[in-house]
């Protein structure tokens, strides 16, 4: 795919919270716009962290026109009594503006509810609009992922494919200074970072799971989209 931008601001799990709600941004990716695709769509539904409950969890793709590379800021709105009844307000990063973006974010500390979402944001001077309905609470199993080689130059791993799931995020990161390194979008459960320069120190490989294909331009988003994550921790010496 043209023109990634991954973008991970925070390590999930029991240290290196980002602030108090927990976010954390999944994935951004720009590419090729689908002749009469919407400006504007949105979907969400459950996203698995691993924790007692899930969170919620919104995917939005969108059109711009202007050279500016954002970012582009948004605003969820969901059913009655879903985070406290106020919207939530998130915002994409990207390193180009004209052209076609999507982008994953999971809310770890918001609970999902069956209902209505609008997503609502302001792309090239205009307000737009989209929504979707989530009908089921029902979460995405999470991966097992095992590492069975890391060296500075190669890592591989492999993950236990997940049922429903068509496609996987996978996300090389840094833990001390949460810097992404690499990042790969495939349908099968294994995969292998070449080429590589890595410093001594700790790492860890996340594996997101959705339902969706991203590893193709995203034309159509159904109305629920579940997804989950796992991270796995090395060392490299």
């Amino acid at each position: 795919m043209s023109d990634q931008a991954i973008t991970i601001p925070e390590r999930l799990g029991p240290r290196m919270f980002l602030v108090v709600l927990i976010l954390t941004i999944l994935a951004t990716n720009s590419g090729t716009w689908v002749s009469g695709q919407p400006a504007l769509q949105a979907a969400g539904g459950t996203f698995n962290f691993g924790g007692a409950a899930p969170g919620t969890v919104v995917f939005v793709v969108w059109r711009a026109e202007s050279a500016t590379p954002g970012p582009f800021r948004f605003q969820l709105q969901g059913p009655l009594g879903w985070n406290a009844g106020n919207p939530h307000t998130f915002e994409a990063v990207t390193n180009r503006g004209a052209g076609s973006h999507w982008n994953i974010w999971g809310f770890r500390s918001i609970s999902p509810i069956v209902g209505a979402y609008t997503v609502t944001s302001v792309i090239d001077g205009r307000t737009m609009e989209a929504s979707f309905s989530t009908s089921s609470l029902q979460v995405l199993a999470r991966p097992s992922v095992r590492i069975p080689s890391a060296s500075r130059e190669r890592v591989s791993l492999i993950w236990t494919a997940v049922p429903g799931a068509v496609s996987y995020l996978v996300l090389l990161t840094e833990i001390s200074t949460s810097k992404r390194v690499a990042v790969h979008f495939t349908r099968e459960p294994a995969h292998t970072f070449e080429g590589l320069t890595l410093a001594p120190g700790r790492y860890f490989v996340r594996v997101g799971a959705l339902p969706i294909d991203v590893t193709e331009p995203v034309a159509t988003l159904p109305q629920q989209v579940n997804g989950s994550q796992r991270d796995e921790e090395f060392t490299i010496r």
